[in-house]
């Protein structure tokens, strides 16, 4: 197991530079003198220097509310100045939200004045950048989108970025604590895991190349997000294949707002918790006239809650006892067949052969001493057993890190990330298929990523932008699985008992790497203020593993010495070998038409190629994108139409496993074709409803299945049928004085699949949610922030689309809380209670979960506490 014995040395080091740099911080003046000489600067073109006169006066509000809207003024032309125009829209919505009744000089830049009639026209001070590709006003986005920022992710007191959607409208989530921490399902599409949504940071993509699942766990951190926005419903317009039921895009923090205008600055936050849970992370920027950089890491390590108490996870030998043997191994079908081919003897006392009068066997039947035999076999394989220095037993862990950087030179970015995680991959099944992580089972995936990008503005109508992206996913060599055979579980029959054939463990270890190169070629003109128009190219070329590499036993290293999996030995190879040439060529435009000043019209459409090889792949796929807004007044009112297809993954194509035998190499795409309309009022900066009711079908949904195989069953992936889904989402938000709230809830309507004609509810699925919260600033230092969590119930078994879960999953309630205060010295104490209630529940186990193999559920967090230190330089 890799070690992470520099941990220590991370967290002492970043205690130590917080008190360090805290020391070292000293507040600027403000007032008509600095803003005086922020113009002289910008009049002798030093624009750098201008935003560090600005940037720490707005932050520490130390200008009046007069000097603060000159200050956004010159702050945005001086944005503009430099070419960096999301900056100056961003600066300019500031400015409106302070007095929205301002009027630009006739003096100032024209495209100063564009900016601010546009916001004015749009009737909103908030800008979205993920829908189109580009900046625009939230209220004429042609989708539905929610937008959580910096401050909400702080008073809530996420420590990580998978909580935040516990909390949002139209995401249902079951947490299984294992390989992946949790399944995030969008707007009711209930997959095998999180592949349907994309997922973003900057715009990258972090879905993984072989899978597109997206493990967003543990090891994404908080320091540096600056936004989250969240695309609802078919996003392939702009995005290409498997933007298929939305888009997370996690915007990071530039340098400028860390430094505030200085020449460095420092976030950071470090926590300690329940199940031994510990992290550190921060977030360090400096800026030097064109240059800027932001270098972030995060540390994250929990034994995560320990399941030894439930039944089915306690490793316990009397579970035997209750074993009914003989349903198990009797044979009663093809008796004669199994007894020749076994060359089984009428003489053995652990079976009854029976005979009809034509002395053909027509059934072998245990007998009580066959019982006992396969019951002490079993019993014998987890009693007193020892597997990696470990005795035998339930034992999950969390062990992730991350690091990514950026560096800014005039238009030039550079970025990198690099995370590696190692989790328990005990919990989607149960202690008699799978041994605990500390006994050798474990998951380790490891993505890098370096992008270069260049944006330039060729003039006020013209933008540029070019990104190379390098993509390297792999699993490492330490994700395994310690599984065991026996009589109980069915992987021993009736032959191995007639052979003194005990049950036994078998240690696996598996490998995949691959890899994509990719470039965007993107073009942003605007005509004029009715028209405006974002057209792009993408092309795409990877290298991505088919199969799993594998190995057994003491052979620990697959990558070097393991074999393709559903093979026997190194020559078992796939036709063509295991890696696959992919190449993906994508080009899409969306066009904005205003024919009247509250009316504008979207249409959009992207063309995908996707070939594998010389013959393979899905070919060419189109999918387009209709919106019409319509913002009289304080009311917004959308339509929209899109499409998606989701291509399948290499994982889901060709991988096989010690449960899942059969690849399916022909997979075709899934199509979604989605309509939605959507009511957003707004009749102040301090209060925003919205309403949105959707309905989408999709065709050719691909699931996991029980098929026969040699014998027996196995799974296969496969089209599985039909899904046709309706549903409402609605969220309100208020502010007054130092108080805010929040909610929204989601309505599944209508959530149904047809499977091989036969129409059922979709499984795991809450037809009902709702999210409250409230926070409350005392003092100017005390926040304190109360959040509710109703989720109904979940259905399972049959009728559904997880027909063979035998558990029940009622309706709960969580409440969680969270304290802060802010100290002095640019330091804040937090204290967090999530399930203040101790709700005790569970939630469902992966689709082919029947309690047998697969678990059927995962058992819940506990009441659990955290502290946390938060410490940001710039305060």
């Amino acid at each position: 197991m890799r070690k992470f014995t520099k941990h220590k040395i991370f967290w002492f080091l970043l205690v130590i530079q917080a008190f360090t740099f805290s020391t070292l911080w000293a507040q600027s003046s403000c007032g008509e003198e600095t803003l005086n000489e922020a113009k002289k600067k910008y009049g002798n073109g030093n624009f750098d220097q201008v935003i560090q006169f600005l940037q720490p006066c707005l932050t520490s509000n130390g200008f009046s509310d007069k000097q603060r809207q000159e200050a956004y003024r010159l702050l945005a032309i001086n944005y503009i100045a430099i070419d960096s125009v999301d900056k100056a829209m961003g600066v300019a919505v500031e400015l409106l939200s302070l007095n929205p009744n301002f009027e630009p000089d006739i003096f100032d830049p024209p495209r100063f004045i564009r900016i601010i009639n546009d916001i004015k026209e749009s009737g909103s001070t908030v800008l979205v950048r993920s829908v189109s590709k580009k900046a625009e006003n939230l209220n004429e986005a042609p989708a539905t989108v929610l937008i959580l920022t910096d401050k909400e992710i702080r008073e809530r007191g996420y420590t990580d970025m998978e909580a935040l959607f516990s909390d949002l409208p139209g995401f249902d989530i079951s947490r299984n604590y294992s390989s992946i921490y949790s399944n995030l399902y969008q707007r009711g599409y209930r997959s095998n895991e999180t592949n349907r949504t994309i997922f973003l940071v900057d715009g990258v993509e972090e879905n993984n190349l072989w899978s597109n699942t997206s493990y967003w766990d543990m090891q994404y951190p908080i320091t540096n997000v600056s936004r989250v926005e969240v695309i609802y419903g078919p996003a392939s317009t702009m995005y290409g294949a498997n933007a298929f039921a939305g888009v997370v895009n996690v915007l990071t923090k530039e340098p400028e707002e860390i430094t505030k205008g200085k020449s460095f600055g420092i976030c950071a936050q470090t926590g300690y918790g329940t199940y031994n849970t510990r992290y550190g992370d921060m977030t360090v920027a400096g800026k030097y006239k064109s240059v800027s950089f932001t270098l972030t890491g995060r540390m994250y390590l929990s034994d995560e809650m320990d399941l030894s108490k439930y039944p089915e996870y306690d490793y316990d030998p009397n579970y035997y006892e209750t074993v009914d043997y003989k349903k198990l191994l009797n044979v009663t079908s093809n008796a004669q067949k199994y007894y020749d081919d076994n060359k089984l003897s009428d003489t053995s006392a652990l079976f009854t052969v029976v005979r009809d009068n034509q002395n053909l066997i027509t059934a072998l039947l245990l007998t009580d001493s066959g019982a006992t035999l396969a019951k002490n076999y079993d019993k014998a394989a987890v009693t007193n057993k020892t597997f990696k220095g470990h005795k035998l037993g339930y034992s999950n862990l969390y062990n992730d890190w991350l690091i990514n950087g950026k560096l800014r030179i005039g238009d030039f970015t550079l970025g990198f990330q690099r995370w590696s995680a190692i989790h328990g991959g005990t919990n989607l099944f149960n202690d008699n298929n799978i041994s605990g992580a500390l006994n050798g089972s474990e998951f380790a995936p490891i993505q890098n990523y370096f992008y270069g990008k260049y944006e330039k503005n060729l003039n006020d109508k013209l933008v540029i932008t070019n990104t190379v992206q390098y993509m390297v996913h792999e699993l490492d060599n330490e994700t395994s699985s310690n599984t065991i055979s026996n009589y109980s579980n069915g992987k021993r029959k009736l032959a191995d008992l007639f052979n003194n054939k005990p049950a036994g463990w078998l240690q696996m270890y598996l490998y995949q790497i691959s890899k994509q190169l990719r470039d965007e070629f993107k073009v942003i003109y605007t005509a004029s203020r009715k028209v405006d128009l974002v057209s792009g190219l993408e092309v795409r070329n990877s290298l991505l593993q088919g199969n799993y590499l594998i190995s057994f036993g003491s052979v620990d290293v697959p990558s070097d010495s393991g074999y393709v999996g559903g093979s026997t030995s190194a020559q078992g190879q796939i036709l063509g070998g295991n890696s696959y040439d992919i190449r993906d060529i994508g080009v899409y435009a969306q066009a904005n038409y205003k024919p009247i000043t509250d009316v504008k019209i979207t249409l959009g459409g992207r063309v995908d190629h996707n070939q594998i090889r010389k013959l393979g792949g899905y070919g060419t796929q189109f999918n387009p994108r209709i919106a019409v807004v319509y913002s009289p007044g304080k009311f917004v009112y959308k339509a929209i139409y899109s499409e998606a297809i989701k291509d399948a993954d290499n994982w889901t194509k060709f991988a096989t496993t010690e449960f899942r035998k059969l690849a399916s190499p022909s997979l075709e795409p899934e199509k979604a074709k989605n309509l939605e309309f959507s009511v957003l009022y707004n009749p102040d900066k301090n209060l925003n409803i919205s309403v949105n009711g959707y309905t989408t079908s999709y065709s050719g949904v691909i699931g996991t299945k029980k098929v026969d195989y040699q014998g027996g069953t196995t799974t296969q992936n496969a089209p599985i049928g039909s899904m046709s889904i309706q549903g409402i989402e609605s969220s309100i938000t208020y502010k007054w004085l130092d108080y805010s709230f929040f909610g929204n809830y989601t309505f599944i309507l209508n959530g149904k699949s047809t499977e091989s004609g036969v129409t059922s509810d979709i499984g795991d699925i809450s037809k009902h949610k709702f999210n409250i919260g409230a926070n409350a600033l005392y003092f100017n230092r005390l926040n304190i922030n109360l959040r509710l969590n109703y989720l109904g119930d979940r259905k399972t078994g049959p009728g559904t689309t997880v027909p063979a879960n035998p558990g029940t999953f009622p309706a709960h309630t969580l409440l969680n809380m969270a304290v802060s205060y802010e100290w002095k010295w640019g330091l804040t104490f937090q204290l967090l209670c999530d399930n203040l209630t101790d709700e005790k529940y569970s939630d469902p186990g992966v689709r082919s979960a029947d309690g047998f193999q697969y678990a059927y559920r995962t058992p819940q967090k506990e009441r659990n506490f955290t502290i946390k230190l938060l410490y940001d330089l710039s305060q």
